[in-house]
């Protein structure tokens, strides 16, 4: 496969940087309006609209230099999660154009010369990955900047083979992205149901056979570890922050860790996330995530205890402990008041909620092996090893 050698700055045709210094600050969001995109957005090189801001129209008006389309492609200018990473940016409640902000970029490109997909498939490669968190620089908080992107050197093959290459890696993306709308739905049937049997009661009229605790007599509370080694033989995937949103990619040995199964609650704790929680992860916990699990699961269902701690995340991350960097605050979450229904109410809510998560994890788990595919065709049809003449859809 023949390729040619460019820099960002010569297929680009359309650059958009954060706002200056100062011009760009909290005083300046607003409750809803201008959707204002963050390195946080952009999750495993996927865009997510998961930690909303916004700012008002006129606000938007005035930082023309760091407006975003539909299509761009996007990139965290700061971080030490999110520089490396990139997404292509979508439609984003009903908005084709919003405001970048203090910490990202964006480019656009010269169609006769660049596919923005394959533009955007070259930089989701590991290797690229680690070349940009290497020009960034180790500190705590790496910097990728502006003229950092204009100079990255980038090799394109001709236009039909990217447009096929793209074609080819867009179509796992497609089926991953119609899973996840379907888990998402699930979750929300899930949410709902709790909700309507669980969440509405109040503590100053409990009905007959409920009752009120404080969240940290009916858990266990175990802060995740650090492993010793991590080897590609062992057979414990090592849960991490960024893991959780996808699936484990490093495996460690089992001696010494705190295990999570697939029913217990992993929340993060150290980190810009702290207190958001996921269910359905098995493996090692990492030092930066706890597992929180039910003392008695036939009196206190873990999908009880998931749903509870998202319906007071806010509060719980508001209550966060420390400056520099955020840690979930046990304590605090202990003396939550959680309100427990009859044993019987509590065991068919468990049996209306079970079949909903064993089918969000099927999916999860076909998700998955889509992405593992798909990891493992791309940085051989990028390198044009895979001649894409010999594949199909």
């Amino acid at each position: 496969m023949i390729k040619k050698t460019y820099r960002i700055k010569d297929i680009g045709i359309d650059f958009g940087d954060a706002p200056f210094g100062t011009a760009l600050k909290s005083k300046d969001y607003t409750p809803e309006g201008i959707p204002i995109i963050q390195g946080q957005n952009i999750v495993d090189q996927v865009f997510e609209w998961n930690r909303k801001l916004y700012t008002s129209g006129e606000k938007f008006k005035s930082l023309k230099r760091s407006h975003c389309n539909a299509g761009d492609l996007v990139f965290p200018k700061i971080g030490n999660r999110t520089v490396g990473s990139c997404a292509i940016a979508p439609v984003i409640e009903g908005y084709s154009t919003y405001l970048l902000s203090t910490n990202m970029m964006k480019m656009s490109v010269n169609q006769e010369i660049a596919d923005i997909k394959y533009v955007y498939y070259f930089f989701c490669q590991p290797s690229i990955r680690q070349k940009i968190i290497s020009q960034a620089g180790g500190g705590a908080q790496p910097i990728f900047n502006f003229t950092n992107l204009k100079n990255f050197e980038i090799e394109l093959p001709s236009p039909p083979i990217q447009h096929r290459i793209a074609e080819i890696l867009s179509n796992y993306d497609d089926l991953i992205a119609n899973n996840t709308h379907r888990i998402r739905i699930l979750e929300q049937m899930a949410q709902t149901i709790y909700h309507e049997w669980l969440g509405k009661v109040k503590s100053i009229s409990l009905p007959t056979g409920w009752e009120s605790h404080k969240v940290g007599t009916l858990i266990d509370f175990v802060k995740g570890k650090k492993p010793k080694t991590t080897t590609s033989t062992g057979k414990i995937p090592l849960l991490l922050i960024e893991s959780l949103h996808t699936e484990p990619t490093e495996f460690t040995d089992e001696s010494g860790m705190v295990i999570a199964k697939q029913d217990d609650i992993i929340m993060v704790m150290d980190g810009a996330s702290s207190g958001e929680v996921y269910i359905g992860n098995y493996g090692a916990v990492g030092s930066t995530l706890g597992r929180y699990r039910p003392k008695d699961r036939q009196r206190f269902s873990h999908f009880h205890l998931y749903f509870f701690i998202l319906d007071n995340l806010q509060q719980i991350s508001s209550n966060n402990i420390g400056a520099a960097i955020p840690h979930a605050n046990k304590d605090f979450i202990n003396q939550l008041d959680i309100l427990l229904p009859s044993s019987k109410l509590e065991e068919r809510f468990h049996q209306e909620i079970s079949p909903i998560f064993e089918m969000i994890w099927v999916l999860q788990n076909k998700n998955a092996n889509l992405r593992q595919t798909r990891n493992l065709l791309l940085p051989r049809l990028i390198s044009g090893d895979l001649n894409v003449s010999d594949l199909s859809d």
